[in-house]
């Protein structure tokens, strides 16, 4: 059934809610201008100017600003979108773009005929993709929780150390886009729409794979309702469109195989030559432990603060489970599947810097701490006034040095 613009406006931000919705935009928007800001102007330090008079805005030195957003994996994008994949056998002596996954290079080569090209559609496409997540993860939460729950753990996310990726030109907001919709899409009973969301996060990123189990642990209690016991034919039928989600992984790996000869080109080269090897969970973390570092192997990678990040994740799911089993505290089962799948996965890697940038679209953990923290306010606020510094820096890092900053 068709859906007027009016009621489309309803259903994201109804009129009660407006200037919440309003609010939380008008956040993320002004925190992403004042990175872009405090960015532009470290950037022209690092160029060389000796003064502090002899910073000037110029249009050449705020497209070159612009630019350094594209580094590392915006541009493997990038050249996916424009050129398409390498077809040619398999081969790890090189990097090649098929450590990449093909739904964003997707979006951008339909949006760039329209928007200036590949490089201008990622940046905006990016941009209002992560936006409209935001607004999205609200009406979600919401389904469960009040204005102010729903509204903090929003603007946590935001305000995370690593929350810049969603202002980048990279796949991080679409990802967390496609995510929410699928979640609140079988939250509303909308099964179809729920699958088709959840094969575009697949094919977009890797850990959309993990919206499959949660999405079924979510269909299954929705349909056993308060029943004696699990309906398992209805619980079969709502599932069904749910299968395009690993449906869109075979799709992929089938079309790798068609153009390298080998189906798991992606993971192999992620694991030859971006290093992305797995592990057994927290063997990384504990080897930090034994040799702590500063800094990694992309320059200013701080492994310091990946390994602090990580032990505060395992401490905060800590908490939240006892609570949880103790009656204290309720997050839905689908959540905290994911959210586990999701953990697993991020520190079972055998190289553990950046671990705050692939935690940014694991929208439950922001969820947990506003519930663990509720009823201490001031401590979020503290968190979250640490959290948008350490994001201005390693922003402004990013952008000076052209390292992954975390």
């Amino acid at each position: 059934m068709a859906v007027s613009p009016a009621e489309l406006i309803e259903q994201l931000a109804p009129r009660s809610e407006r200037r919440v919705v309003a609010g939380l935009l008008a956040f993320a928007v002004a925190l992403r201008i004042a990175l872009f800001f405090a960015g532009y102007v470290q950037t022209e330090i690092s160029r060389g100017n000796p003064g502090k008079n002899d910073v000037q805005p110029t249009r050449e030195a705020f497209s070159e600003a612009i630019a350094r957003l594209d580094f590392a994996d915006p541009g493997w994008y990038r050249q996916i979108a424009q050129d398409g994949y390498a077809r040619r056998p398999f081969t790890t002596e090189r990097h090649e773009n098929w450590g990449f996954f093909p739904g964003w290079p997707l979006m951008m080569r339909m949006g760039a005929p329209f928007l200036g090209g590949a490089a201008q559609a990622a940046r905006i496409l990016a941009n209002l993709a992560s936006l409209a997540a935001l607004v999205l993860l609200f009406q979600l939460l919401r389904l469960d929780y009040s204005v102010g729950v729903s509204t903090v753990a929003t603007a946590a996310l935001c305000a995370s150390p690593y929350g810049y990726h969603l202002m980048r030109p990279g796949a991080e907001g679409a990802f967390l886009l496609f995510t929410v919709a699928s979640l609140l899409a079988a939250r509303r009973g909308r099964q179809v729409l729920a699958g088709t969301m959840g094969a575009m996060a697949m094919l977009v990123r890797p850990p959309g794979l993990f919206l499959f189990p949660a999405l079924l642990v979510l269909v299954a209690n929705e349909a056993k309702g308060d029943a004696p016991s699990w309906p398992w034919s209805k619980i079969a039928r709502r599932a069904l469109p749910l299968l395009l989600i690993p449906a869109a992984l075979a799709g992929y790996m089938l079309y790798m195989r068609s153009i390298t000869g080998n189906a798991f080109a992606y993971f192999d080269m992620q694991r030859a030559n971006w290093g992305q090897r797995a592990q057994y969970p927290l063997v990384a973390l504990l080897r930090w432990v034994g040799q702590p570092s500063v800094t990694g192997i992309w320059g200013w990678d701080l492994t310091l603060l990946s390994a602090l990040v990580g032990f505060a994740v395992l401490g905060l799911v800590g908490i939240g489970v006892w609570r949880q089993w103790r009656g204290t505290l309720h997050m839905p089962a689908e959540y905290w599947v994911y959210l586990g799948l999701n953990l697993t996965m991020i520190l079972s890697r055998d190289y553990f810097g950046g671990v705050g940038r692939y935690l940014v679209p694991v929208f439950p953990l922001f969820l947990l701490l506003t519930l663990v923290l509720a009823r201490r306010p001031a401590t979020l606020l503290a968190i979250g006034a640490v959290s948008i510094v350490l994001q201005t820096f390693l922003f402004t890092n990013l952008l000076s040095y052209q390292t992954w900053a975390g």
